[in-house]
């Protein structure tokens, strides 16, 4: 999943905020379905916005936690795209007034990145997938494949370090793990489905472990390691 695309951006700013029009920008938004109806309609064409971004070129769209496709219909030039249940986009659309109608008819919340630079367009699904893109070049030799078993939860030995909450608004989050044991990282979706991350251990004096970050993820964080490690944990 190409969660390193939008560190195109230099900055991720927010609603208050003022940029020069040509720097590489994005507003966040979501819209929580379960308590709102279908469809909304989201006008980014005003003078507030037109000084923060200028032209929205690329629209990132979160529908991973929704159990519907979600509808973006531009309300200028009638652009329409579709993003199924579970799935995620970037999607390039052309507006210098940019106006969209969101339908869907799940009850979750969907979020969205309007950013004024352009990406190719990409569509992911955000669950675990069996799909194979592209051709195996190793598929490894004698062993157990354990990748085909659900980890085991909550791990054996290590110790709940840190629990962070889901966030809809959540703009970056991050792990950095700095001790030279063992940590591991569970991504919790809005259904309970936990997706497991190893970090590596520090090698000694002066070497940092592995790291793990997301500007996409909103789901809760939970992260293990043994009792007493250091670990660094950051969102905004």
């Amino acid at each position: 999943m190409p969660q390193s695309i939008i560190g195109l951006l230099t900055q991720k700013i927010s609603w208050g905020s003022r940029a020069k029009v040509a720097d590489p920008a994005a507003v966040p938004y979501s819209i929580d379905f379960s308590s709102l109806p279908s469809p909304q309609n989201i006008d980014l064409s005003t003078t507030q916005f037109k000084n923060t971004i200028g032209d929205v070129r690329t629209l990132y769209i979160d529908n991973s936690d929704n159990n519907a496709t979600v509808t973006v219909l531009n309300a200028v030039t009638r652009q329409e795209m579709e993003i199924p249940a579970g799935y995620q986009a970037y999607m390039p659309v052309v507006s210098s007034t940019p106006q969209f109608q969101i339908s869907t008819a799940g009850a979750a919340i969907v979020g969205f990145d309007f950013l004024n630079v352009q990406i190719p367009p990409f569509m992911w699904n955000a669950e675990p997938s069996t799909t194979v893109i592209g051709s195996i070049l190793f598929a490894g030799s004698a062993g157990t494949d354990h990748s085909v078993n659900a980890p085991a939860f909550p791990p054996i030995g290590l110790t709940l370090l840190a629990d962070v909450p889901a966030n809809t608004s959540r703009a970056l989050i991050g792990v950095q793990y700095q001790d030279a044991n063992q940590c591991r990282i569970f991504l919790v979706n809005a259904g309970g489905t936990r997706t497991r991350i190893l970090l590596e251990s520090g090698g000694g004096a002066g070497v940092g472990g592995g790291a793990w970050t997301s500007q996409t993820f909103k789901g809760e964080l939970l992260v293990y390691a043994t009792a007493g490690d250091q670990v660094a944990v950051y969102e905004q």
